[in-house]
């Protein structure tokens, strides 16, 4: 039990690490075109969001996370689960379970109750503004 939580814990952050990769290299991309200089001065703080290094590192950065996570996914997470039977399909009834029962309490704790409804049960109008 405590080695499957170790592997999913390891797993789950070798996914982050992967995903901030992603970001990481597209500051490097821009590094590498507009010079060193631009990650002190357009990436910095506060950012220059008009400079075409800012809108390029935003440009890279969606796509390099995408592409990290994918491959966190099937060279990290997939080989972790596989070695150490760790389900990934539907088969985690207990959450579920827990997740539909505390939305019947939530939907139960937020139902009105009869004296804040609005004259016979007719559902509150909201004041015309002039």
């Amino acid at each position: 039990m405590l080695t499957k939580t170790f592997a999913t814990i390891t797993s789950l952050a070798g996914l982050l690490a992967c995903m901030l990769m992603g970001i990481f290299s597209s500051a490097g991309v821009c590094a590498l075109i507009f010079g060193s200089d631009v990650l002190d001065t357009t990436l910095g703080d506060p950012p220059d969001r008009t400079h075409l290094a800012f809108i390029l590192f935003m440009l890279l950065m969606v796509p390099g996370m995408i592409i990290g996570a994918i491959g966190g996914v099937f060279g990290i997470v997939l080989p972790l689960c596989r070695k150490f039977r760790i389900p990934l399909g539907r088969s985690n009834e207990s959450a579920r379970i827990w997740l539909h029962r505390y939305a019947t309490g939530l939907a139960e704790y937020t139902k009105p109750t009869n004296g804040e409804q609005d004259g016979g049960g007719q559902p509150a109008t909201r004041p015309e503004s002039k």
